[in-house]
């Protein structure tokens, strides 16, 4: 269970950082398109950081390793 948890985090951490990349470069989008793509990546952020909160949670040295990279 905790393995899907990290796929599902690093897949969101993925999706976001696009998003967010997105939003850098297509500045020139009219407002509604702006706030759209803005809203997309708060709810991904906040799933994102749901997520790892309950990884943290189960497994703290996993957490470690596979969320922030952190060898031991």
């Amino acid at each position: 269970m905790i393995n899907h948890k990290i796929t599902a985090a690093k897949a969101i951490r993925s999706s976001f950082n696009r998003t967010q990349r997105e939003l850098l470069d297509q500045s020139y989008l009219e407002d509604g398109a702006l706030i759209e793509k803005i809203r997309e990546a708060q709810e991904q952020y906040a799933v994102f950081k749901q997520i790892v909160a309950e990884i943290k949670d189960e497994d703290e040295s996993l957490y470690a390793s596979e969320i922030l990279g952190v060898q031991s």
